[in-house]
């Protein structure tokens, strides 16, 4: 009876990991990466917002302008805005990680 118990604890931690590794296939991972400027000036756009409009998840530039977003599934709909700008958006496919620069318009 123990050895019977054994086994199925061993065959139950095998299945907990197959199914997690089954699962990493399904749901792709990617990061996207970049630098928002000013497209007239080339100035780096300091807080401008990515956000993705599939995941609803999104972060912001940092004092250089940068950003990393990383995304699950297989596309996103990003949308790069910054107050008194053009916003712009791009979709993209999760297949592998991407750098990805914007040049934001100033919006009249």
């Amino acid at each position: 009876m123990r050895v019977c118990k054994e086994n199925f604890r061993n065959m139950k931690r095998v299945l907990t990991f197959l199914m997690l590794i089954n699962c990493s296939l399904i749901f792709s991972q990617a990061t996207i990466s970049g630098f928002i400027t000013d497209n007239v000036s080339g100035e780096p756009m300091i807080g401008a917002t990515v956000f993705d409009e599939v995941s609803l998840k999104g972060t912001t530039t940092n004092p250089y302008g940068y950003y990393s977003i990383t995304l699950t599934g297989d596309s996103a709909v990003l949308r790069y805005s910054f107050i008194g700008f053009a916003p712009q958006k791009f979709r993209v496919t999760l297949s592998e990680d991407q750098k990805l620069n914007v040049d934001l318009l100033e919006q009249n």
